[in-house]
């Protein structure tokens, strides 16, 4: 299972819910409780640009039930106060994880991704370089390959799950994937 930001906490959740229907998560860009939300300010130009895709998707695909603004204005509560997810049952989870950011998220804190990685038993940890939370967008070629990795590399051992070996700290490098990265602007 993949999920992106509010995705990934729901892919946390499933985990949590149903450990033996899950086999492995990819979490980008989730947290786990208020404390890993940064303050909001003004939104980055990336995040601004989403925010007019956001409401142009919805317009188009949605049947117009609920207006654009009213569907933001519910889901603001859920923003401010996330899933509430507790260290203990990050513990829980059986299924390797691997916890992702950029390491630029105008959203979410890094140290709580990294200590979500540390608390999940098969946590790992993949940092973005020059990332922020658009990271998919930013840089596509290495965001895939590490996502594809992580899901098809072999299960791991009994051993290393026994032991909670240390999260790798690997970011993506677009020197190692022959990425040609699209430029990001400075307010990114």
């Amino acid at each position: 299972m993949v999920g992106w930001s509010d995705g990934g906490e729901v892919a946390l959740k499933l985990g949590i819910a149903y450990p033996d229907r899950v086999d492995r998560l990819f979490v980008f860009a989730a947290n786990y409780d208020a404390s890993g939300s940064k303050p909001r300010s003004a939104p980055s130009s990336t995040f601004a640009a989403y925010t007019v895709r956001c409401r142009s998707d919805y317009e188009r695909l949605s049947r117009g039930d609920v207006p654009y603004n009213a569907l933001v204005d519910a889901l603001r509560p859920l923003w401010r106060n996330p899933t509430g997810i507790t260290r203990d049952q990050l513990r829980s989870i059986k299924a390797p994880v691997m916890m992702a950011d950029g390491d630029h998220d105008e959203v979410i804190v890094l140290d709580q991704i990294q200590e979500m990685a540390r608390l999940i038993p098969n946590g790992q940890l993949k940092v973005f370089d020059s990332a922020s939370h658009f990271a998919l967008w930013q840089d596509p070629v290495s965001f895939n390959l590490a996502m594809v990795d992580f899901l098809t590399a072999p299960a791991p051992s009994a051993a290393v799950s026994a032991t909670n070996a240390a999260p790798a700290l690997a970011p993506a490098s677009p020197a190692a994937t022959g990425d040609r990265r699209t430029e990001a602007t400075e307010a990114d």
